[in-house]
């Protein structure tokens, strides 16, 4: 069970202004929060993220990914999944099949309480406070992807 308000604080610690994206939440906006400190994010493509789970259906794509990963995931509908990755990823992600943000990168964050496909939303949520997914996992889901859409595996 997440703690909103703990959840939120740790978003919140990666900027030097928080009310700005308090105010964007608070109107059900997304919000654009720093890479690099609290958290670095994996933008996947979303064909790479379908193929390795067999499916598309939002809800189905939700369930797959909270069973995979450990960690919270934003989905921006059509094109992207960003999942939110320890600080520093950037430093030692080796994958190609999709690119890191993080230190002087801005990333679009969705309201806690949006969990369905209308623009960026949580297709996992961050379940507590600090929470993260594993790099490592992320490029298995990815590589995983790339051989079904007939890649080769690195």
């Amino acid at each position: 069970m997440r703690s909103e308000p703990a959840v939120t604080e740790w978003l919140l610690s990666s900027q030097d202004h928080p009310r700005i994206p308090l105010g964007d939440w608070s109107v059900g906006r997304p919000a654009l929060l720093r890479g690099g400190r609290a958290f670095d994010a994996v933008r996947m493509r979303a064909e790479l993220v379908h193929a390795a789970i067999g499916c598309t259906a939002p809800a189905d794509v939700a369930a797959a990914l909270a069973e995979l990963l450990d960690g919270p995931v934003i989905a921006d509908p059509g094109s992207w999944y960003y999942g939110l990755v320890p600080p520093r990823t950037t430093e030692t992600w080796r994958s190609s099949l999709a690119v890191v943000l993080g230190s002087g990168s801005w990333i679009v964050v969705p309201v806690l309480t949006k969990e369905g496909p209308a623009g960026p939303y949580w297709a996992v949520p961050p379940a507590q406070y600090g929470t993260l997914c594993d790099p490592q996992d992320l490029a298995e889901l990815l590589r995983v992807g790339d051989v079904r859409l007939g890649g080769v595996a690195p």
